[in-house]
């Protein structure tokens, strides 16, 4: 929560950022336990990638080979209307070509990789009043907008920026403590399961 200026006026801001979810390229991963890089290089990624590269949509693929594995990136060009197509060929493309690999290889993995951008930001505005109750409704006002951003079928995440974690204090004398035989350390473990039920439940 952010103390801003606007037309001359001290005001409480507290951001909104909606995102929009981007699908795209995808990322073929192969374990091979104890090979090199080298190894994993020829023995893997190559063969991916004489797999996969006619296939039509991809702009270039990037292979990273380690000691123990390596992936390869296949870059989807921007006017590919159907993302997931590509996927599923890529998908049998791999597992086509995991009869070739080497013997120590794992089971592959092909997964789709999923960008989120910034769409949009908003901001929830109230008069200078550091209080906690007015904090608190400013709180419920940016909840509620971002409740309405989710609702656009563009927008996939939405957040708050800068909002204070909600806090629960426990406060209680030392008579109250002695009245009903407990300790600090029993009052902690009890907030602690109330916090996990509360969890639980929402």
């Amino acid at each position: 929560m952010e103390l801003r200026h606007a037309y001359g006026a001290k005001i409480l801001q507290l951001p909104i950022s909606g995102s929009a979810l981007h699908n795209g390229d995808s990322n073929s991963s192969v374990p091979y336990p104890g090979a090199s890089p080298d190894e994993v290089e020829k023995g893997i990624c190559q063969k991916i990638e004489e797999e996969i590269q006619s296939l039509s949509g991809i702009k270039r693929l990037i292979s990273i080979a380690r000691e123990g594995g390596g992936y390869t990136i296949a870059e989807l060009k921007s006017n590919v209307s159907d993302p997931q197509r590509i996927l599923n060929e890529i998908h049998s493309a791999v597992d086509r070509k995991s009869a070739f690999f080497p013997r120590r290889a794992e089971k592959s993995t092909v997964e789709q990789i999923t960008f989120r951008t910034p769409a949009i930001r908003v901001a929830a505005f109230g008069p200078r009043d550091h209080s906690q109750e007015a904090e608190f409704q400013l709180r419920q006002v940016a909840e509620r907008v971002r409740e309405r951003l989710l609702d656009l079928p563009e927008v996939s995440q939405a957040e708050l920026l800068g909002a204070k974690p909600f806090q629960i204090d426990v406060e209680m004398s030392e008579e109250t403590l002695r009245k009903y035989g407990l300790t600090l350390n029993q009052i902690a473990q009890i907030r602690q399961g109330f916090l996990r039920s509360s969890e639980i439940l929402w």
